[in-house]
């Protein structure tokens, strides 16, 4: 799990913000946002342009740096992807892990066009490898991932010595690399501007159906108050689509509401994707009625081995019998970035009305 993250020179990041999720509180209420002392259900609040979406940005950076071949990157010269007031031509991402009681730290810098300016990979406070800026190899103990024969000549073609070593060396499933991968490849973002789209939207229909699971997207709806028969029906042209089971059957796609539309979105990427560790969701709640976005939170928090950072402008989400302090983050003016337990002196308790407070400047 991811138990730390700290990205800096980014965006609108020019300090250094970490999201610390390695210290929840010892409160007993909302426990299923924690999951062996981690926290695994984190909501991002703060006012606009605070940076809530970048937060989300940064975290998935570390999936463009599996591509094999470094030629693919081209992403051209990206004017904001580097903090515009600072001279530092580098943004610095760091990672911390926790894979079977053994600490993992990766870091890395990347330029405004996206490439590796130095990384390196740590197990247990002991280096793997630490490259410099042009990706020579300064200090390596390969040994520690079973990489001691690889040689480091080739490396060169690759996005970043993570995926060179990764993609040349024996890994289990169950090892630290091997889970080290698998982790940060299958980092899930979803932005709210996209869900609504006719074209996606049918796109992950088509996969609910082929994988059958109507029946399952019909009893998650219910699960969320929307209590709609579908069915699949055979189209003109001999492809099968989800219809609204009445007297005469509607197109599913054509009677969504925009709340409907997200809980479509959130069931194709937990359940259809299937695959992902950690879930970064942009203003998941932009097109739903408070009580259904209270439904949504608590949900994130129901399975095990899964992280999900989610960020709203909803206040009511931060109520005690909804979420709890220590995993409400939240981004003050002047740029910090902590939870809602360490934004005031005041010893929070379940009877705290936190919204009341929030709204009356307590955590400002």
């Amino acid at each position: 799990m991811l138990t730390k993250f700290t990205v800096s020179n980014y965006r609108g990041f020019k300090a250094p913000v970490t999201l610390d999720l390695s210290k929840p509180r010892d409160y007993t209420f909302n426990s299923t946002n924690i999951t062996n002392g981690v926290i695994t259900n984190v909501l991002v609040i703060g006012p606009n342009t605070s940076g809530k979406t970048n937060l989300l940005k940064a975290i998935a950076d570390v999936r463009s740096n599996y591509y094999q071949s470094a030629g693919t990157l081209d992403f051209g010269t990206d004017d904001c992807f580097v903090n515009a007031d600072s001279s530092d031509g580098t943004a610095t991402f760091e990672y911390e892990f926790m894979f079977d009681d053994t600490p993992v730290l990766y870091r890395y810098k990347k330029g405004a066009d996206h490439q590796i300016r130095g990384e390196s990979l740590r197990l247990d406070g002991m280096t793997v490898f630490d490259c410099d800026p042009t990706g020579k190899l300064v200090d390596s103990n390969l040994a520690l991932v079973g990489a001691q024969n690889l040689n480091w000549t080739f490396s060169g073609g690759y996005a970043s010595a993570l995926a060179y070593v990764s993609s040349n060396t024996p890994v289990q499933a169950d090892s630290v690399l091997g889970r080290l991968r698998f982790f940060t490849q299958s980092v899930t973002m979803a932005v709210h501007d996209g869900w609504g789209s006719s074209r996606t939207l049918l796109s992950y229909l088509e996969q609910i159906v082929a994988k059958e699971l109507v029946g399952d997207l019909e009893e998650f709806l219910r699960d969320f108050g929307i209590d709609e028969k579908l069915v699949v029906l055979n189209d003109a042209d001999g492809s099968r689509s989800i219809y609204c089971k009445h007297e005469r059957p509607i197109p599913f796609v054509h009677c969504m509401s925009s709340g409907t539309r997200t809980l479509v979105s959130l069931f194709y990427i937990y359940r259809v994707l299937s695959r992902g560790t950690l879930y970064l969701l942009d203003e998941f709640d932009a097109y739903c009625h408070f009580e259904l976005a209270e439904r949504l939170i608590k949900y994130f928090g129901t399975e095990a081995g899964r992280q999900t950072i989610s960020t709203t402008h909803n206040t009511s989400l931060t109520r005690n019998d909804v979420m709890r302090p220590d995993c409400i983050f939240m981004f003050g003016r002047d740029g910090s970035l902590c939870p809602l337990s360490e934004r005031t002196s005041r010893e929070l308790r379940y009877g705290n009305n936190v919204e009341r407070l929030l709204r009356n400047g307590e955590f400002d």
